[in-house]
């Protein structure tokens, strides 16, 4: 038994491998199959031995039977140990892949010497039972035990070859034919055994490897998540520390223009208001861009009046258009009614977008902001929602069709070789694409060289409760309006800079504005001067842990008396989604830092104008 051992230990070390996890599936599916062969032989040994008896007589033909279940005896505790070590978490693979194995050796050398005397009988019929019981149990046992070779070999090999050698020995010619068909068989399941191991071993090799590609995926996976968190909350405190000086700026830049001035001082100013309102653009896109990678903004979708996004695209692009020298149309002039679903801060970007890459590459002729309703559906067609359309129509120089596609891109700049700052940083077109996308827009390009460019982007038509409605441009007169100096506003701003900045700029538009630090410090002004503000303007995070709903608040409960609702703009350099959702499901007006004047002016004028105040 020692000698067997050790041979079976030189001939299976080339088929075990250095992976434990595919050792320990190895053995799995062997004992599988060992357990399987046990239970399919329970009535085979009876039934062999009555066959064989009347041919060989029955010590030789019931004597193997006992023999071989004494044997599955003996691998019924084999496999109670094995269930018991297979728990452990120091399993062992091998001792039990060479267990299986010298087992199956010694059933195969007992079955050989069960048809030594069929064979020696010289009986035909004898001869014809025992070759056909080898050669369909050596089929069977290769479906059983091919995970291992060894283990089929050590059964097959001794039990073939033994039948072999006995019938070369009788010497007739029906046992020489048989013999070659049994050393033909047993070459064939040898081959076959190792074949399908290699197989069986490579599949479980490659599972384990997609699984640790998987895992590792995985890791990665989060890791990435916890940079983009960190990313996320970075951009978060980098968009207050950036957008809160550009804000009390542009808010002084605009308020000093609106003082006497020289000439030279006038220069001097509008170099200044240039530089801010660039710098304002490129801290816009930026922080646009981050945040979409980032995954902090999400559209809020509602129904947006579109002349509110003519009026501030005439309002932020006239005054450059005008100074170089191109005409700026807006078509039609009045849309009152019209109003379409999407979100509006990211409609506004995208359209804003549109028309100032337009303003800054056209040299010459128009740029014209249409809004005009699908055209209608071709007979037959099904007729979808009806939608308007807003176009950007410029006399540039036109898009190559083969760049079309590149504009788009991050970084991406044509008629721009010198890389001026002037012309912006090639992040305008690729934000708004992604933030059309964001509502479910797509922003669609025709253009040729030399006969400019239109950008279209097509909304559904809706009611102010968001419901489709037949599209209908008619012009409606806007209602009277007293003028914006008539209003109240409170500042609450911790920071004093941008506090002063907001009360030097509404105080250049002649409206009233009283500032505050602080929530209390607002209540204490109503309660003391009076006052009764229509708007407040606040910025979010402010000291001791206030923010600008705790802020309302107070406001709101001091000026009970007030006739007209409270109007609430939420002015913040923190770009988180949260926020920006929360404020707008209370129907205030946010805008992230810094803000721009025209757009701030533009809100209070509708107000004024809707008569809401």
């Amino acid at each position: 038994m020692t000698l067997f051992h050790k041979a079976l230990t030189v001939f299976t070390a080339a088929q075990k491998g250095s992976d434990a996890r595919v050792e320990r599936d190895k053995v799995d599916l062997l004992v599988k199959g060992f357990r399987l062969a046990i239970a399919s032989t329970i009535v085979g040994p009876v039934l062999t031995a009555w066959l064989f008896q009347d041919f060989i007589g029955p010590w030789f033909a019931w004597g193997p039977a006992a023999v071989i279940y004494l044997l599955h005896g003996e691998r019924y505790f084999f496999l109670k140990r094995f269930d018991i070590a297979r728990r452990s978490a120091d399993f062992a693979p091998a001792p039990w892949l060479d267990g299986v194995t010298w087992r199956l050796g010694i059933m195969g050398g007992v079955l050989a010497l069960w048809n030594m005397p069929t064979v020696a009988s010289g009986n035909g019929t004898a001869m014809f039972y025992s070759i056909t019981l080898a050669a369909v149990m050596s089929a069977g046992a290769l479906t059983q035990f091919c995970v291992y070779a060894p283990a089929l070999w050590a059964l097959v090999t001794p039990f073939l070859l033994g039948i072999t050698v006995q019938l070369l020995v009788q010497g007739s010619h029906s046992t020489l034919v048989s013999a070659v068909f049994l050393g033909v068989m047993w070459i064939t399941l040898v081959m076959a055994a190792q074949r399908f191991s290699v197989v069986m071993r490579r599949d479980l090799e490659q599972r384990y490897r997609n699984a640790d590609l998987v895992a590792e995926l995985s890791a990665q996976k989060n890791v990435a998540e916890a940079a983009s968190q960190a990313k996320s909350r970075f951009l978060a405190a980098a968009s207050h520390d950036l957008r809160q000086p550009v804000h009390a700026v542009a808010l002084l830049a605009c308020a000093l223009q609106a003082h006497n001035a020289d000439a030279a001082q006038r220069v001097l100013l509008a170099r200044l208001q240039g530089g801010v309102e660039h710098f304002s653009d490129v801290v816009d896109e930026i922080l646009d861009i981050a945040r979409l990678d980032s995954n902090v903004v999400a559209a809020n979708m509602q129904a947006v009046p579109l002349q509110g996004i003519l009026d501030r695209a005439d309002a932020t692009y006239r005054e450059v258009a005008n100074a170089k020298g191109i005409g700026l149309l807006i078509r039609p002039a009045g849309i009152e009614r019209a109003m379409v679903y999407a979100d509006s801060a990211l409609l506004w970007r995208v359209i804003s977008n549109l028309v100032g890459n337009a303003v800054r590459y056209t040299l010459s002729g128009n740029v014209l902001l249409a809004v005009r309703r699908e055209g209608a559906p071709s007979p037959g067609a099904v007729q979808g929602p009806p939608r308007w359309r807003i176009e950007v129509r410029d006399s540039g120089p036109g898009i190559a069709h083969e760049q079309q596609g590149l504009i788009f891109e991050e970084f991406f700049q044509l008629h721009n070789p010198q890389r001026s700052s002037k012309q912006g940083l090639g992040l305008g077109l690729a934000v708004a694409r992604r933030m059309a996308n964001m509502m479910g827009l797509e922003v669609k390009l025709q253009s040729r060289m030399g006969a400019g460019s239109v950008f279209s982007v097509s909304c559904t038509a809706v009611d102010p409760t968001g419901h489709t409605v037949r599209v209908d441009d008619g012009a409606q007169s806007p209602p009277h309006a007293r003028p914006i100096t008539q209003l109240k506003v409170m500042v609450v701003d911790d920071d004093e800079s941008s506090r002063e900045a907001m009360g030097a700029l509404l105080g250049s538009w002649g409206i009233q504005a009283e500032l505050a630090s602080t929530g209390a410090a607002a209540v204490a002004i109503i309660q003391e001067d009076g006052c009764m503000p229509d708007v407040l303007m606040t910025d979010h995070w402010l000291a001791d842990g206030e923010d600008a709903f705790s802020v309302a608040a107070k406001v709101t409960n001091a000026r009970q008396l007030a006739d007209a609702p409270l109007h609430v703009a939420v002015f913040t350099g923190d770009i988180s989604l949260s926020i920006e959702t929360a404020v707008s499901q209370k129907g205030w007006h946010f805008s992230p830092k810094p803000v721009r004047p025209l757009a701030l002016r533009m809100w209070l004028e509708t107000l004024v104008a809707r008569d809401l105040t």
